[in-house]
């Protein structure tokens, strides 16, 4: 098995939990009615969904994308250290996505549904929630970074090792 094979495997199973945590938004789309202040909601909740479609229908696409292009043509290549670390890292990566996923969908949650209280002088957004908004990007970008550029942590590993 090569490693767009187990690539597309976990890619897979990363898209089961994005429909799983989903589902739980989708059915709230049957409670709540469908008006401007819950469209962001909505569309957080969608969007799980086609996400999670599209990388059940998809995997192999986006697992070549991810792991570097193979010069044999062997189909049984065996793996270095660095194809190791590479995979490694490409999963940190996943999950951390999985995580700033579900992070972001509560956060655009939280606004829509705070924007729609018509409550004067009081602070729905405190400074605890706007530094954990700021942490989700901060996570959405280190996630990227370990799945699309896993090489410059690589080289980072490679220089400092363990004597």
């Amino acid at each position: 098995m090569q490693p767009i094979h187990i690539l597309a495997i976990i890619i897979r199973i990363f898209a089961i939990a994005i429909f799983i945590k989903s589902i739980e938004g989708v059915s709230l789309l049957f409670i709540l009615p469908y008006e401007s202040s819950y469209l962001a909601y909505h569309l957080a909740a969608i969007t799980g969904v086609i996400a999670s479609l599209l990388l059940w229908f998809f995997p192999t696409l986006v697992a070549k994308k991810i792991v570097p292009l193979q010069t044999s043509e062997s189909s049984h290549k065996e793996l270095d250290i660095n194809d190791y670390y590479h995979l490694a890292f490409v999963l940190l990566g996943i999950y951390l996505l999985f995580n700033v996923f579900s992070d972001i969908v509560y956060w655009i949650s939280f606004t829509a549904f705070t924007s729609t209280l018509e409550l004067p002088y009081v602070e729905f957004i405190k400074p605890e929630n706007k530094a954990a908004m700021v942490t989700t990007f901060f996570e959405f970008i280190l996630a990227l970074f370990l799945i699309l550029r896993p090489r410059g942590i690589i080289k980072l590993f490679r220089s400092h090792k363990i004597k």
